[in-house]
């Protein structure tokens, strides 16, 4: 197909609610996320579609990197995949609540299959991987984002 050309951003942002972003990019603070990921790819997807919707990110590959990102960053988000290396989902769970400020953290499962669709005990929220923008948007709405 010769000069076959189309741009349809302004035709998806025109069908696009607009209230699906509006309440994560209309808080008074910046959001921070972590993520926490041993698959950097994975972990760069999902930083663009959360800077999409103006949320800070910073990234770890493991769960001790990501105890002292989250010492340091104090992110309102925790995004950890649920097989980081060297540590279990449930120990990281349990790290994450015992921190200070720990509660009040929402923290959501990476899930690398499909398969998984029910969300693991003790996480906010379940993504699968690779991360889809409207999947994101419907996680962020099912939360109590300050």
């Amino acid at each position: 197909m010769i000069g076959v050309a189309h741009d349809v951003t302004a035709q998806r942002d025109r069908n696009a609610p607009a209230t699906r972003a509006s309440v994560v990019a209309t808080s008074a603070e910046p959001l921070k996320a972590l993520v926490i990921d041993k698959d950097r790819d994975a972990a760069d997807t999902l930083a663009l579609l959360l800077e999409t919707v103006r949320i800070c990110v910073r990234f770890a590959c493991s769960g001790a990197d990501g105890m002292s990102a989250l010492n340091e960053f104090k992110p309102q988000l925790v995004f950890v995949d649920i097989s980081i290396p060297f540590v279990d989902a449930i120990e990281m769970i349990h790290r994450v609540r015992k921190s200070p400020g720990g509660n009040a953290v929402s923290l959501l499962a990476l899930s690398p299959s499909r398969v998984e669709t029910a969300c693991p005990s003790g996480f906010d929220g379940l993504l699968t991987k690779p991360a889809r923008f409207e999947s994101l948007l419907d996680l962020l709405e099912t939360l109590s984002l300050p």
